[in-house]
């Protein structure tokens, strides 16, 4: 692989520190927010720099409209079918699913989507990931719920919502590799600003509908200024720069390579978490880790 066409790959795995950096501060808010209203303020902050980043550039982008290939809006539905596969439907079958079944079992479950994209990248776009693809992908989710699964003997135990914990787990798993895969489609072809700008200005229409739907009343969709003033420089790293490099990996890397590197917070986030206490080490998290950081070399350099 050239330095260039490593460029996708490193995104993808960019995006998966910037989700880190996100997921610590949605994580605090989400005690006194609906996931919908956070995914509301994301939209808000990411939306409002990717347009100004197009009305910096306008005069390329306005020779971009004047010359828009017909079919541009498959982009648009491809780009539809994201926001609503991971900010809207995807996000409430998560939600579902650690209710039913713990945040730690639900996590492992979803992480299985690099699985389910691999796949789907060969039934969509006849992408065949080759020995060494499938090798890292392997070891990068085994690695994943080793982490996520380490030192959790009664994780899956069965609850009273367990059958239902598990179908929510598998669908979210799913709906997240269908958004890479929506992104892999409706980002072909489009400046990255353009189609983070439309995905996000879909997703503050949808989020305040996801709200309403699933509580049934009135939810608070703004943060606070206080929380604004606190959190906006962590939430326009993950929603601008997270965004730009989910949208540049996803459309510059196969779906398997892709998908893979875009999942691993986890592995990332458990320094962190074990710093800050809240998890302990463990020769087997260890031995996970080793796992991911070995399959990620083996995808970047496939």
């Amino acid at each position: 692989m050239t330095d260039f066409q490593m460029l996708g790959p490193l995104a993808a795995l960019a995006t998966s520190l910037t989700w880190t950096l996100g997921s610590w501060v949605y994580t605090q808010l989400a005690r006194d927010y609906h996931p919908a209203a956070i995914n509301f303020n994301r939209a808000i902050v990411g939306s409002t720099l990717f347009g100004l980043v197009i009305l910096l550039q306008w005069q390329d982008y306005s020779l971009l409209f004047q010359q828009m290939p017909l079919g541009w809006e498959t982009n648009f539905f491809w780009l539809l079918g994201s926001i609503l596969s991971s900010y809207a439907v995807g996000d409430v079958f998560f939600i579902w699913s650690a209710l039913a079944l713990g945040f730690p079992a639900a996590q492992a479950i979803g992480s299985l989507y690099p699985l389910w994209a691999a796949f789907s990248g060969i039934l969509i776009s006849s992408q065949w990931p080759g020995v060494r693809e499938w090798q890292g992908v392997l070891l990068c989710v085994g690695g994943i719920l080793l982490v996520v699964l380490s030192g959790r003997k009664s994780l899956l135990v069965p609850r009273p919502r367990f059958g239902f914990g598990l179908i929510c787990a598998f669908l979210t798993s799913f709906c997240w590799a269908f958004n890479g895969v929506a992104i892999h489609k409706g980002g072909h072809g489009l400046p990255i600003p353009l189609a983070n700008f439309i995905r996000l200005s879909l997703a503050l229409v949808i989020c305040p509908l996801v709200a309403f739907i699933q509580q049934r009343k009135k939810v608070t969709l703004l943060f606070t200024w206080k929380e604004y003033k606190k959190f906006w420089p962590v939430m326009a790293i993950e929603a601008f720069l997270g965004s730009f490099f989910y949208v540049y990996g996803m459309t510059n890397s196969s779906l398997s390579v892709g998908s893979t590197l875009t999942s691993l917070s986890p592995i990332f986030a458990l320094p962190l978490a074990i710093y800050w206490g809240q998890e302990k080490f463990s020769y087997s998290k260890g031995f996970g880790v080793i796992m991911v950081v070995v399959g990620g070399v083996v995808l970047t350099l496939a």
